[in-house]
């Protein structure tokens, strides 16, 4: 008797807690507020201007699709004057071209007004440009701990200038032709003939960190502060030869880009890297918060400066 007992008693628990775990959760709603979202940068030596403007949604209204706002009236202004009125797009976003290349340097604030909405607006530093030299590029630097593939590594030389700078790296490669495959009268595939690039498991420089979603290095000059410093890069290619000419093969297609971000560019990249980067772990992942420096609304307005180098 005491065992029947026991045995319905264990189901009743057992039930309780699978009602316990299927039970639809209340989820409060009234603290949420419209406002606009606001995502542009302003970058140094290009003569043309884009900003996304659209309204934030609920959770519980989740979408995977940007919903722009039409006919909102977007500012750019520099040093507190006005120097462009962005139009809108037949895409839904805003753009303004210059005359000339976007090269003055300090202060740069955007204005968003669209009723019912408070007006959103952000200010930005574009940074002063900063170049690389002596570029280096060798193949074979050893094998991958991990990997157990070829590493091949990148360095360069960075003088760098007193006061915080915030640097990223992004290593890509170009085609160098395409595979043609006829299977019959009709049936045509091409493919891109491409080497591509993945973050080595490793790097042998503390001053050098890897963020995941668009696979850049991140250089801090803390410890390098204006001061000239070699920086060397580790990475992987997507396939090896051992022949004598594919190193140089490799030269001609890498690319390298070069990005020196201003406080708010900086802040919003290594967020927003480490908010898709947290969704590795699912349900056990830490909250990420993106940076946001948009006044009565969200998003960001930034000021980058944006420089390619190839390899000889």
């Amino acid at each position: 008797m005491r065992d029947i007992l026991f045995f319905l008693l264990s189901m009743f628990v057992l039930s309780s807690c699978e009602n316990l775990l299927i039970k639809d959760l209340e989820i409060d709603d009234t603290q949420f507020e419209k406002q606009l979202v606001v995502q542009s940068f302003v970058e140094a030596n290009t003569d043309s201007i884009v900003a996304f403007i659209s309204e934030n949604e609920s959770v519980l209204t989740p979408t995977d699709e940007i919903k722009f706002l039409d006919n909102a009236d977007v500012q750019l202004l520099y040093q507190g004057n006005e120097i462009a009125k962005l139009e809108q797009g037949q895409d839904g976003r805003y753009y303004h071209f210059f005359d000339t290349p976007i090269t003055e340097r300090g202060e740069y604030e955007v204005v968003v007004s669209h009723t019912p909405y408070a007006d959103a607006s952000a200010s930005t530093i574009l940074p002063e440009d900063r170049s690389i030299r002596d570029l280096k590029f060798k193949y074979d630097v050893g094998t991958d701990p991990l990997d157990m593939s070829t590493a091949s590594e990148i360095s360069f030389v960075i003088d760098d200038q007193p006061g915080k700078d915030y640097y990223t790296i992004n290593l890509s490669t170009v085609s160098s032709g395409l595979d043609t495959f006829v299977y019959e009268p009709g049936d045509t595939s091409f493919y891109e003939n491409k080497i591509y690039i993945y973050q080595a498991s490793t790097q042998l420089d503390p001053s050098i960190s890897t963020i995941g979603y668009e696979g850049d290095y991140v250089i801090s000059d803390e410890t390098f502060d204006g001061q000239s410093k070699t920086i060397k890069i580790r990475f992987i290619l997507s396939h090896s030869d051992s022949s004598p000419g594919f190193e140089d093969e490799v030269r001609e297609v890498l690319r390298l880009n070069f990005t020196t971000h201003s406080e708010d560019s900086f802040k919003y990249t290594t967020s927003l890297n480490a908010y898709y980067d947290s969704g590795d772990f699912g349900l056990f992942s830490e909250p990420v918060s993106v940076y946001t420096n948009i006044e009565n609304g969200l998003g960001v307005f930034a000021g980058l400066s944006k420089k390619e180098y190839t390899f000889e």
